[in-house]
Formats: structure tokens, sequence, C-alpha cells
């Protein structure tokens, strides 16, 4: 068992432990502060424990801000004792939380891979939904991203809340009529690709070349015109191309000439 998955199922246990001890009652919330995988944790313990308590989730990171406070689901890693392999939120539940506390002062607290991680999701978000997010996007990024969303002028002009504000409300849209899953095909999952190839560079150092990465952002292309069609959404995005490789680029730093076509 790799030490971070173990550290993760120790995790689950620790807090039904420390509830045992502080004898949580049934209708007691608690709170869950900090990114994605503490929230997962704690609302799996929430789940689990008395069958269920109120918890309170209190997004700490970028990422969590306009991801992980949106749903219902809490997944953690698992490793079977009979295949000695892990598995990516092989355990889970659909557990929602009683609130979920939002304070963008948090992201100050972020390093900038956080921060960037977090700004890929709102960058998902324009890309396949909000032609608006995308042009704030494309006029600020750069800005909110250096400053870890702090600019002053930016603030004062509601730009930092606007981008999240809309970001949290294309999550809802997207998943409010199917927070069970019912349907895989979701808007939300564009770009799930990259995950594949991420892996396979950390764990065993793949080469990542420009032929992994041509097949990466075609499959990921092809992905998200299969989901979105050839309404008016697609039909925009088209126009828009050029903006979509320069975003790409400076963000996920493919070659150039992988985006021409």
């Amino acid at each position: 068992m790799q030490i971070s998955q173990l550290i993760c199922k120790q995790a689950v246990d620790h807090i039904l432990d420390e509830l045992c001890v502080y004898k949580l009652r049934r209708r007691e919330p608690f709170l869950a502060i900090g990114g994605g995988c503490v929230l997962d944790i704690a609302g799996m313990a929430a789940c689990l424990y008395r069958r269920g308590v109120p918890f309170v989730r209190v997004p700490t990171t970028l990422l969590a801000i306009v991801d992980a406070s949106v749903g219902v689901k809490n997944g953690v890693d698992y490793c079977c004792a009979v295949t000695d392999e892990t598995y990516k939120n092989r355990v889970g539940s659909f557990y929602a939380p009683s609130a979920c506390l939002l304070d963008p002062v948090f992201i100050a607290s972020q390093d900038e891979r956080n921060i960037s991680n977090g700004f890929g999701e709102i960058l998902k978000l324009a890309l396949v939904r909000s032609s608006d997010l995308f042009d704030l996007l494309e006029a600020h990024g750069q800005k909110l991203v250096e400053s870890k969303f702090e600019d002053a002028s930016l603030k004062q002009a509601g730009v930092s809340s606007r981008i999240i504000d809309l970001s949290i409300q294309i999550m809802l849209e997207e998943l409010g009529p199917n927070l069970w899953e019912s349907k895989l095909d979701r808007c939300v999952d564009y770009g799930t690709f990259f995950t594949v190839l991420a892996v396979l560079q950390s764990l065993f150092a793949y080469p990542l070349n420009d032929t992994y990465l041509a097949i990466c952002y075609f499959s990921v292309r092809t992905y998200f015109l299969k989901i979105v069609g050839n309404g008016p959404r697609s039909r925009h995005h088209a126009r828009r191309s050029s903006e979509h490789r320069r975003i790409l680029l400076c963000y996920h730093q493919l070659p150039p000439r992988l985006c021409r076509h």
C-alpha cells in the first residue's frame, strides 16, 4: 500500500475515533476545513458515523471552492488486499453537507501550483459553458494567478468574485440535475483524459513527447464535441479557437504546433 493511500485510509479511521471520543451526537455537526481531499475524507466519515451526522464544508483551496464545494459525493482511494492494487475513489458515498461556507481569503494562503490547479478547473468550465467567464479569464487570468486573486483593482471591480461566482453557478447547473450520477456523460468532465498521461509521467517517468500530447489534445477535443454537440455553444467556441489555443498553451504548456488544426 502506498503511503498516501495508507494515510487516506487511516485518516477516515482517525476522524471516526475522534468522533467517538468526543461522543458526538446524531444531530450535532462538525466542521471539515481544508482542500478537496480533506473534505472527501471528512464527508466519508460523516456518512459512516452513527449512519450519518451533519457536517459543514469549509473549502480552503481555489479548486475546492469551485469544485468540492458543489455536489454530494465523497470518495477515498482503496487498496485491495487480494489484488494488492490501489483504486482511486473506489470507496465512497453520496452524502450532502449541511452547509458549505466559502471565503476566498483562503486562496491567498495557497502556493502558485495549487492556484493554477484551481484556475485550470475554472478554465474548463469556461471552455464548455460560458463565454462571459472565458472573456474574464482571457482579460485577467494571468494577473489573478500571479496575485493569488488578491489584486486590489480586480477585487474592487468585482472581477475576482465574479469569476468564482460564475464557476460555482455553472457547477450547480451541471451537477444539480444529476447529483447521483445516473448519467456519466457530463460537460464538467471535459479534459479528464489529461489525468491519464499525468499519472503515467509521475509514476513511471513516462515520456510525454509530442505524439502523446497530440493524442491527449485531440482525444479531449473529440470528447468535448461529443458532449456539447453541434449547437450554438460549440459553434461559439469553434469561433474562438485562437483564444482557446492561447490559454491552453499558457496554462497547459502544449507545444504550439499541436493546436494548429
